[in-house]
């Protein structure tokens, strides 16, 4: 995969994935589809939407906690919500 723009790639998808929903006259397979194609696209980019232990010790980590405890883990895995694995 081509890391050009991986960012800005990121953000994009991260965008779309968020703010999609189903417009008022479309068809609910015409959604499902576009539903399962963002993710694909996120899968792709290796997103992930949700808690993650690895990404809370990193941001941590950056803050100077070495050996976090479950609370604050627990702490910093509900202050982040888009996680890039």
């Amino acid at each position: 995969m081509n890391d050009f723009n991986t960012r800005h790639n990121d953000a994009t998808a991260n965008m779309n994935q968020m703010n999609l929903y189903q417009e008022k006259f479309q068809d609910v397979q015409e959604f499902r589809d576009q539903y399962v194609a963002m993710n694909k696209v996120c899968d792709e980019l290796g997103l992930h939407f949700g808690r993650c232990k690895e990404y809370a010790k990193v941001i941590l980590a950056g803050k100077g906690v070495t050996s976090p405890t479950q609370e604050q883990l627990a702490k910093a895995m509900d202050a982040h919500f888009y996680v890039k694995v």
